[in-house]
């Protein structure tokens, strides 16, 4: 190949030279594949040069005399036609050459589905070509990106940020409380939110690209930390001359969320407190927040990043620098001598861009690895999200472990190792991550809390009925006194109806007797109207016992205290009302109570005391002393203090209803109807340091114990230990 470059440029690629750069550059695209290429001045010399018929010799006469007083080696003109060759850019006259080429696409093709589960945080799903329909739509959209639209919208968008400087009281007074932002309804409207503003985000890209003449071939779905979002390649804007208008189609994303932001801005000041005001607030934070953090931030190879490189004129910004990263690092453990390529940039920024870009990166990523563990661990599915965060660090390591064989299945690689720097930096890496490995601070131990009167006994509806009567709040009770007495029709009327039958079967069973003596078939009759005598006396035995049930006894002495209160929830028209306080409120005297409301509680004192449930595996991470810290259901906001007085060695069997019924813990229904809990459970004490009066005994909610100090290294052996079995 020294002799005679045996391959050609291929005659379809398209060649277009960017504008406003600092020094020549090339773009070069393959029609077939989609790629982008960058070429610089020299390379486009000899890649124009390479058609079948120049020889190596004259492609080097050529360069330099183009180029002088630069020398070029042949062995350098046969390394760039290898790598054009080995990128599909340039073809061969070598027979077979066809069998090679599907050859290397096939295995292209498997290396990308093999290795497609490390993504497993950004999956991007196979989409469509919208490129004709994009060229009808463009003319109907142009004007949004003449320079007049784009001026005027600055300016609206400059006036309605400084007219919220200068009433930002009253816009803060206007806005809504985070609890409320992150509830119910409005919880809705930001992920309707989110989609919408990402779907116009995208076709923003993709308009401006077809308006100033490129091409958008693929539009589709991306799962981004498994949340489905909206994807655009204009990769082909690189083929844009003016570098103005690259920069533009990299920014026409956030162009048009500041253009939607701008108007819900307008529509949510003037707006009366509803729906229309929730959704506009929900689109002002997605357009603003999202563009700001990410979008518009150059650490993320988003938006930011591409109008980034293209100010500062640094094509493949994030490549060029991790190579200036890697080269330092190059030449002082290794003694190969390589011809650099020039950067295109100060190494010291392209440095400084580099280590702040991976530790943001790896913050992001940490940060989605975590919520994605949390969120499928919340939902029962901790296996699958062990497998998500063992595929996504497979994932980071895969390249750089790929890359280190290749290096060392090298002849020559050992030779050119600095054997003792190496060993020396060896050693240093291990010091400081066993340094690292011994850092210890404080467990912190989640776990459901539910409030509760000391010595108190929760008095649950064992039967459902309509209240009839109950005793006042506040009332001293013994053991025994009726606390409340319901009403069943049901029950009366199936007790009513299971005392005829029986006294009917019962004088049946008495006339075949009486018939024995003349009738033979009496006698064989017998035993089967007995059985039937007998199961409708325990049917009947079961229905007086629910009619008993019907009265709520106080099991011990003490005073009265009302549940926790109900509110009054929406209710549709063909639904009959339900009721709302609590069961010992006069207003609610013949409502209907189901069973397992919690009518009461009898404590001997007012003391509340906090009850915590701690899982097996997290027991020995908590001592009697512990800090705690404490957030109920129905006082947002009021984080409280307190400490841990007992811890019972005990399991715990029966999961508390409140909590069973909040879906607190995995619970299954057990032999006798309780809600029994799956995994085992142990209680633990909690002595509060101040008692809100508002916080009401059966109260729900979560606690963090602050519990021993844990390394790093003994954090990492748990997890191992509690996710994978290491059996003989």
């Amino acid at each position: 190949m020294i002799a005679s470059p045996q391959v050609r440029v291929r005659p379809d690629l398209k060649i277009v030279r960017q504008q406003g750069t600092l020094e020549p550059r090339f773009v070069v695209k393959d029609p077939v594949t989609l790629r982008y290429f960058y070429f610089g001045e020299h390379e486009m010399f000899i890649l124009r040069r390479l058609d079948g018929q120049m020889s190596v010799a004259e492609i080097q006469e050529a360069y330099q005399d183009e180029y002088a007083p630069l020398k070029i080696r042949p062995a350098e003109i046969a390394s760039f036609c290898h790598s054009l060759h080995a990128r599909g850019l340039a073809i061969s006259g070598v027979t077979g050459q066809s069998q090679q080429l599907l050859k290397r696409a096939e295995q292209q093709r498997i290396w990308r589905w093999s290795t497609a589960p490390l993504s497993v945080l950004s999956i991007r799903l196979p989409g469509i070509d919208p490129d004709r329909a994009l060229g009808a739509l463009a003319p109907y959209f142009g004007w949004l990106f003449q320079r007049t639209t784009v001026i005027a919208v600055l300016m609206i968008a400059s006036v309605l940020m400084l007219l919220g400087l200068l009433h930002v009281e009253e816009t803060l007074q206007r806005l809504p409380t985070m609890q409320s932002l992150l509830q119910g309804e409005n919880l809705v409207w930001l992920a309707i939110a989110l989609a919408t503003v990402k779907i116009f985000h995208e076709l923003g890209h993709a308009l401006a690209c077809k308006h100033f003449g490129g091409e958008c071939h693929q539009i589709g779905v991306m799962l981004l930390a498994f949340v489905p979002c909206l994807y655009c390649d204009v990769s082909d804007a690189w083929l844009l001359p003016d570098r103005k208008r690259r920069m533009f189609v990299s920014a026409a994303g956030m162009y048009v969320e500041l253009i939607i932001a701008s108007l819900c801005a307008i529509l949510w000041y003037f707006s009366e407190p509803g729906v229309v005001q929730s959704i506009c607030f929900s689109v002002m934070l997605v357009a603003g927040v999202s563009t700001l953090l990410v979008n518009g931030n150059p650490l993320m190879r988003y938006d930011g990043y591409f109008l980034l490189a293209d100010w500062i004129d640094v094509p493949n910004l994030s490549q060029q620098a991790s190579e200036s990263l890697r080269r330092p690092l190059k030449r002082f453990f290794t003694r190969r001598e390589v011809n650099e390529t020039p950067l295109d940039a100060n190494p010291k920024f392209l440095r400084a861009y580099g280590a702040a870009a991976l530790v943001y990166r790896t913050m992001v990523i940490g940060l989605l690895l975590w919520f994605v563990y949390k969120m499928l661990k919340a939902n029962d599915l901790a296996p699958l999200g062990d497998t998500v965060l063992f595929l996504a660090i497979a994932g980071l390591l895969f390249q750089p472990a790929v890359g280190l064989v290749r290096w060392w299945n090298r002849p020559m690689a050992m030779r050119e190792v600095r054997g003792k720097r190496l060993a020396v930096a060896a050693v240093v890496i291990g010091l400081l991550a066993a340094g690292l490995s011994q850092v210890r601070w404080a467990a912190r131990v989640q776990t459901p809390v539910l409030a509760q009167l000391a010595d108190s006994h929760m008095i649950y509806v064992p039967v459902a009925g309509r209240i009839e009567s109950t005793v006042s709040a506040g009332e001293r009770v013994v053991a025994g006194q009726p606390l409340a007495q319901l009403t069943n029709e049901e029950i009366q009327l199936r007790r009513v109806e299971l005392t005829g039958d029986l006294n009917e079967q019962r004088q049946h069973v008495e006339n075949l007797r009486r018939q024995v003596n003349n009738d033979r078939t009496a006698a064989a009759q017998i035993p089967a109207a007995e059985a039937v005598l007998e199961d409708l006396q325990r049917q009947l035995d079961v229905v007086a016992k629910d009619a008993e049930r019907l009265t709520i006894r106080a099991p011990s002495d003490g005073v009265v205290v009302p549940p926790p209160l109900r509110v009054a929830g929406q209710q549709s028209l063909r639904q009959l009302p339900a009721w709302s306080g609590t069961p010992l409120d006069e207003s609610n005297r013949g409502a209907l109570l189901e069973r397992g409301d919690m009518l009461a509680i009898v404590a001997e004192s007012n003391r509340i005391e906090t009850q915590l449930l701690i899982h097996q595996r997290d027991v020995d991470l908590i001592n009697v002393g512990d800090r705690v810290q404490l957030l109920f259901d129905g006082l947002p906001g009021a984080a409280l203090q307190g400490r841990i007085v007992e811890i019972s060695r005990d399991e715990v069997l029966a999961a508390p209803r409140n909590l069973a019924q909040g879906a607190e813990l995995p619970v299954e229904k057990g032999v006798t109807g309780e809600a029994a809990l799956i995994e085992r459970n142990y209680q633990a004490t909690v002595e509060l340091d101040n008692v809100p009066t508002t916080l009401l005994p059966g109260t729900r909610g979560k606690a963090v114990v602050l519990g021993r100090s844990l390394s790093l290294a003994a954090r990492v052996s748990r997890w191992i230990n509690g996710n994978f079995r290491f059996e003989l």
